[in-house]
């Protein structure tokens, strides 16, 4: 595991490259870089991994024109080991190109104990590498399933609480809650929209379920600062808006994908430099393990009547027969 230094300058220039501890010479000799993105989840049907070149020396504006300085031309081997302890488990799993910069493979992600994947990619004789252990499947407890409730109402005035199962090797949570709604617009068109109503994260606890609790209110005052267009000549365009449903979803994440999260939050600092973090032997990036479990809810009668009373969210309420 690595610790390196960003200068924000070359962030702003170049998406995922990184210098070393030592101070950049920019009319050094042009280097190749190798930059890995990859993140395993047992729950997909489908891996990708992005990788693609960064540069050091030369003029950084010309060279990020260039197709040769971002994207390898050939195909290259690209592939993960699955091991359980220190014995490799099957085939090799090679993943094949889908663009110049995404690599993808449709052989399932596979966990359970002392599992371990390991990357190789050689980028045109540059062997880079790295290893993961697998964040394991996980089920919300609360909200109960939608089998058993398929609605829920936000009473104002309350609160309800998200609860999850601990999941093998998981650091790091990140539990949201999506709303989705038709907009209908003076031409007769119909867009969907979704908007955030509640984010937080949250790093593991010795415990066997972890809780969030969240304000009903939030979900009308987010409703109301953020569902009207600022711009008033558009919001004067939507004749009334729908509601559909909301997703929750919680997310976990791997110990390196959580250091990677970390180290990449916005900073009010005013120092030109802040540590970031890269798990990649011979390259920079992050390759590391997640997962997640989603559930859908109907908006129950009393919550889209509620709506309805939200100033300047144009939402219809529609009672059930």
């Amino acid at each position: 595991m690595k610790r390196i230094l960003i200068p924000l300058l070359l962030l702003a220039l170049i998406a995922f490259t990184f210098s070393c501890e030592d101070d950049l010479d920019l009319d050094a000799d042009y280097q190749n870089i190798t930059i890995v993105y990859g993140l395993l989840d047992p729950t997909a049907d489908t891996t990708y991994i992005r990788i693609n070149k960064a540069f050091l020396g030369g003029d950084a504006y010309a060279n990020i024109l260039i197709a040769d300085c971002t994207q390898y031309k050939e195909d290259l081997d690209v592939r993960i080991k699955q091991f359980e302890g220190s014995q490799q488990q099957g085939e090799d799993i090679v993943f094949e190109k889908l663009n110049p910069y995404v690599y993808y493979s449709l052989t399932p992600i596979e966990f359970g104990d002392n599992y371990k994947y390991e990357l190789y990619v050689n980028a045109e004789g540059n062997i880079v590498t790295s290893s993961t252990d697998i964040v394991e499947g996980f089920n919300l407890k609360k909200p109960p399933p939608s089998q058993i409730l398929p609605e829920i109402n936000y009473k104002p005035g309350s609160e309800q609480e998200i609860v999850w199962e601990i999941t093998e090797n998981a650091e790091k949570y990140e539990a949201k809650i999506l709303f989705l709604f038709w907009e209908v617009w003076s031409d007769g068109d119909t867009t969907d929209r979704t908007i955030e109503w509640f984010n937080l994260k949250r790093n593991v606890q010795p415990v066997f379920e972890m809780e969030i609790q969240y304000s009903n209110d939030l979900f009308y005052t987010v409703v109301q600062g953020l569902v009207p267009y600022t711009d008033a000549q558009k919001e004067s365009k939507v004749v009334k808006r729908l509601p559909k449903y909301v997703i929750y979803s919680v997310s976990a994440a791997a110990e390196d994908l959580s250091i990677y999260i970390d180290a990449n939050q916005p900073t009010q600092s005013v120092v030109e430099y802040r540590p970031d973090y890269s798990n990649i032997t011979n390259g920079y990036g992050i390759f590391s393990s997640r997962t997640r479990d989603t559930l859908h809810k109907n908006l129950g009668q009393d919550t889209r009547n509620n709506l309805s009373k939200v100033p300047g969210a144009k939402f219809e309420y529609l009672p059930e027969d």
